[in-house]
């Protein structure tokens, strides 16, 4: 006995026990790796699947701006006349446009184009003769420039609406081409969004419920949520220029009711069962 406690005391003999407690130590380990990856896997067996379920939500509201577009085109022989009879009529457009209580900033401007205008015009036959083939067959014609034309198209929102059919009357008195509208709307539309979401997340749960009692299961939590948002569906009224044949007078503003706004959101929810 003796003999083995002085060989434990020598260098070799203390490395000797280190050794044999480390590898205690790695078992030891491995066993509570063990034990814990049975315990996940015990834990995991409990969740048998998932099911996914879809609702939907729509939310009615009263629009609260309506949107018109239209079209200044302006014929001229230089592109500095027609840029100039453009800007006129813009002006011109803003002020009966103020005037009727729309903010400059709800008038924009979405496009502006400006371009020559051609014209295919013959080609005098010369006095010389061609005696060599090719010959020109005539008449021949060329491309020519005869003017040039500006077009600015333009974007107005009426916060207004009992002023929809006023507006729609200074586009067309005004001359002004392809108008179309009001395409009514809302404003910020996030809230109505957001009551739409909850309507359609509530309408979700209740399926995934009544479908988790159906089966004889439970459901234990959410692993996926999708959102798709149909949209808006506007009620959309178009403004025509009319003229009163008979007398050449203008008509009289058009009444453009508004109706109401439909928002859709439909989502999609997968939850995990027991």
């Amino acid at each position: 006995m003796n003999r083995i406690y002085q060989k434990i005391q020598t260098r070799e003999g203390l490395m000797a026990l280190g050794s044999i407690a480390l590898v205690f130590a790695m078992f030891a380990l491995l066993g509570l790796g063990a034990f814990a990856f049975a315990r996940s896997a015990h834990n995991d067996s409990s969740d048998v699947g998932t099911i996914t379920v879809s609702g939907s939500g729509e939310v009615s509201a009263a629009p609260d701006v309506a949107n018109f577009t239209g079209t200044i085109s302006v014929d001229a022989k230089t592109m500095a006349e027609a840029e100039k009879s453009a800007t006129a009529q813009e002006s011109a457009l803003i002020a009966k446009l103020s005037d009727a209580g729309i903010a400059k900033d709800d008038i924009k401007t979405t496009s502006y184009n400006a371009y020559p205008k051609y014209e295919n015009r013959a080609i005098a036959k010369p006095t010389i003769e061609c005696f060599a083939a090719p010959c020109p067959t005539y008449p021949v014609s060329n491309s020519v420039i005869v003017g040039y034309t500006v077009s600015e198209s333009i974007s107005i929102k009426v916060r207004d609406l009992d002023k929809a059919g006023d507006i729609a009357k200074v586009l067309t008195d005004a001359n002004v081409s392809s108008v179309s509208g009001p395409d009514f709307a809302i404003d910020k539309p996030e809230q109505v969004q957001n009551e739409a979401r909850d309507k359609a997340i509530q309408d979700a749960k209740e399926q995934a419920e009544l479908l988790a009692k159906q089966l004889g299961v439970h459901l234990k939590g959410i692993v996926d949520f999708q959102v798709s948002n149909g949209g808006p569906i506007y009620p959309m009224a178009y403004a025509t220029k009319a003229m009163d044949s008979a007398v050449g007078a203008s008509a009289p503003a058009p009444s453009l009711p508004a109706g109401q706004t439909d928002v859709k959101t439909n989502v999609t929810i997968t939850y995990r069962i027991k």
